[in-house]
């Protein structure tokens, strides 16, 4: 697959939304949104030559934190919680527990 430079928002750096006949298909609007405060100090933000901060992956950053964690958020680290494990009372008071 080869990429096209940005025609809109990222004039000049190469974006994975561009396509060579249709133009900007990352949204409906045709052009890239930017990041939000929860993607700071993520490896795929980058400042463009307007001095705005956009996603290297998203056209839409916003919309992959309204649901909890960025899946490709490369600042956060998720923490899975441990389970405590079950134990069947009956079995529990035959052997002693």
């Amino acid at each position: 697959m080869s990429y096209s430079e940005c025609q809109t928002v990222k004039k000049g750096h190469v974006c994975v939304h561009m396509n060579k006949t249709r133009g900007c298909v990352a949204t409906p609007e045709g052009r890239c949104f930017t990041s939000t405060y929860q993607c700071a100090g993520c490896e795929y933000e980058t400042r463009q030559d307007n001095n705005r901060l956009y996603c290297d992956v998203y056209a839409r950053p916003r919309m992959n934190w309204n649901r909890g964690v960025c899946p490709m958020a490369t600042h956060v680290i998720i923490e899975k919680e441990k389970t405590k494990k079950r134990i069947n009372p009956l079995k529990a008071s035959k052997r002693g527990v």
